[in-house]
């Protein structure tokens, strides 16, 4: 899932009939973990509990953000491509990932610290 970190919540999309967002709201309780293979044994996680927020309004506030979240990967450029662009249509909601707590870790080529 794509993702934005602005420094002290990590924010994802969705779309609003996804039946999470349902789940979510009911208990916004969550863990999430990010992580990054550089090749090898080489790696970064990061792990994070934490609550979720659905945010659902308003929608000009929706949708900056959402265009955040996929510039990080498609770059500014590639949000005015026509298949980027349909993945941003429709009806979406953010969820804002806010942790309490966190580990993380980098291993080397032999898997150690």
């Amino acid at each position: 899932m794509w993702y934005w970190w602005d420094g002290a919540s990590v924010w994802m999309e969705t779309g609003a009939s996804f039946p999470n967002v349902r789940i979510l709201r009911d208990n916004p309780h969550a863990a999430l973990t990010i992580d990054v293979s550089h090749g090898g044994l080489r790696l970064q996680a990061v792990i994070m509990r934490g609550d979720i927020e659905v945010v659902d309004g308003p929608p000009e506030y929706v949708a900056t953000t959402m265009r955040r979240i996929y510039a990080r990967y498609v770059g500014e450029e590639g949000l005015d491509d026509p298949e980027v662009q349909a993945m941003l249509d429709g009806e979406h909601v953010l969820l804002r990932f806010r942790p309490v707590f966190e580990i993380s870790w980098e291993s080397g080529p032999e898997g150690q610290p």
